[in-house]
């Protein structure tokens, strides 16, 4: 779909100088973007000291002029300004082409040939609404880009400026990302990009996507930039970090920093609370330092207040702990009411594989945003044997006479029969597989009193023993966390947990004048 630009600057600033005070402009541009962006006419914009110092260093040159660096390993917390650097960079490499006379000529390309600067996210929407929509928000406030404005073709997660130069914003499917010739490759939070919707690991990613870059390696200009938040240290970008420094490769900038160190509008103070709610998330989260994997993941000031939870299950009966020991919940569908306060109802679940248990979640979102737990349970099968779905849809078709149910969301396994069951009742099937921010929302939401349901010792030892491993929130060997799985779906569908990020990262720059 067609879409304009809404300038929000003067691009008469540009268009109004002469041309021997544009050439002064580009000359000195050229060689220092800090220049560009902060100057009235060209960028517009107040940067960050600490994004000074990242674009300064990142476009130093050496002795024989040329980029000291090609590549950009940028790992840091929250609110600590990512998608600002990943716009920043992805458009001081589109400047200085727009400058040139013609880049494909200069880079010995065919005359009509598209060049490429690449943004990816877990997912193109995700990408359109993170690092996309912080380009564009810099183009709208930049005189030297909007001198463009009626030239410029703008689309869904496309831009097409004039010389053939596209900012193209993309998801982590590598088949929709070939046949690219690709300038600048940036990749944000990289250690969550690609295994839920694509099935492909972020080194398969990066590596892959990295290539496409290498029609410029002869000009020592194949860049490529990896940014994300720490997982557990041992995630993707912390182990290129790691063997970059080993390996001692001179053309890759590699910075690791806290969020404070970034953001300085950030304090201590202002993070104290959530240190004391739970400092293992606040280090890793911050960037003071990664979780500790193999911690308990839930610390004993979230399990408290989950203890006082006090709602009526409508599912009956608790299970007992153990492999191999069979449970069946009863239904007291005369214990399910109608809140009048819902805005909507959904079922959520951790369907099983063989010998495996089914965890089962009724929940629905208030128009205060809370959201509250009708009915939590799990099904256990004996040795050997699978759930009977039947049994499940014989419940659900219960539970939907009560209330307005709208959708089933499951995790990575759904019984075919189950599935078709909801798609006869009407019913939507969402599939999401779990990942950290959805375990940090919901914990986030236990600590805020925003989430109750009923208590369960069964389900309190899921919690209890839920640990971080491999850069997963998973369970110790014999443990299991079929319940707690359902019960995280519901945070992972309603926050969408990923969007409360974006609005801290979107607060970024501030465009002079305002």
């Amino acid at each position: 779909m067609q879409t304009k630009l809404d300038v929000s600057c003067e691009p008469q600033a540009w268009l109004g100088l002469s041309q021997l005070e544009k050439f002064k402009l580009q000359l000195i541009s050229d060689s220092d973007p800090v220049f560009f962006w902060e100057n009235e006419q060209l960028g517009n914009m107040s940067l960050w000291p600490s994004q000074k110092e990242l674009l300064t260093e990142f476009y130093k040159k050496t002795e024989d002029g040329k980029r000291k660096y090609k590549e950009l390993l940028f790992s840091a917390g929250m609110r600590s300004g990512k998608t600002a650097i990943a716009a920043l960079i992805i458009l001081t490499e589109l400047y200085k082409m727009l400058m040139m006379d013609s880049p494909q000529k200069h880079y010995g390309l065919l005359p009509k040939e598209e060049i490429v600067c690449l943004a990816t996210a877990s997912t193109e929407k995700q990408c359109h609404r993170t690092i996309f929509k912080k380009v564009v928000a810099f183009i709208e406030s930049s005189p030297f880009f909007c001198s463009f404005a009626d030239k410029i073709d703008f689309t869904t997660g496309r831009l097409k400026f004039p010389k053939n130069l596209i900012v193209l914003g993309l998801g982590s499917n590598l088949k929709s990302n070939v046949g690219l010739t690709v300038k600048a490759f940036v990749a944000e939070e990289i250690n969550f990009t690609g295994e839920e919707t694509y099935k492909v690991s972020p080194a398969d990613l990066y590596n892959r996507l990295s290539k496409s870059t290498t029609t410029f390696k002869p000009f020592g200009e194949d860049i490529k930039v990896a940014i994300s938040s720490q997982a557990d240290g041992g995630d993707f970008l912390s182990k290129r970090i790691q063997l970059t420094l080993e390996q001692k490769l001179m053309t890759t900038l590699t910075l690791v920093k806290t969020s404070l160190e970034m953001n300085p509008n950030l304090t201590e103070k202002d993070l104290e609370d959530e240190r004391l709610m739970d400092e293992d998330s606040w280090s890793n989260d911050y960037g003071f330092g990664a979780r500790r994997s193999g911690s308990s993941y839930f610390k004993q000031v979230t399990i408290d207040i989950f203890k006082k939870w006090d709602r009526i299950n409508i599912f009956d009966g608790e299970p007992k702990f153990g492999l191999r020991k069979p449970f069946i919940p009863d239904l007291r569908i005369e214990r399910l009411k109608y809140d009048k306060y819902a805005s909507q109802y959904g079922l959520f679940s951790d369907p099983a594989s063989i010998g495996d248990g089914f965890g089962l979640t009724l929940a629905h979102l208030t128009i205060y945003n809370e959201i509250i737990i009708d009915g939590v349970t799990v099904f256990k099968p004996g040795k050997g044997q699978e759930i009977n779905p039947e049994i499940i849809s014989s419940m659900i078709n219960k539970i939907i006479k009560v209330v307005p149910v709208e959708f089933y969301a499951y995790d990575i396994y759904m019984y075919n029969e189950l599935r078709q069951d909801m798609v006869n009742l009407g019913i939507n099937t969402v599939q999401h597989q779990l990942r950290i921010p959805d375990w940090e929302a919901l914990k986030e939401r236990i600590n805020t009193n925003r989430i109750h349901g009923p208590y369960m010792a069964y389900l309190e030892r899921e919690i209890s023993n839920l640990k971080l491993m491999h850069n997963k929130v998973d369970h110790s060997t014999g443990g299991s966390k079929d319940m707690i799985d359902s019960v995280c779906q519901t945070v992972a569908y309603w926050d969408d947990p990923k969007k409360e990020e974006e609005v801290e990262e979107n607060q970024i720059l501030l465009i002079k004048g305002t």
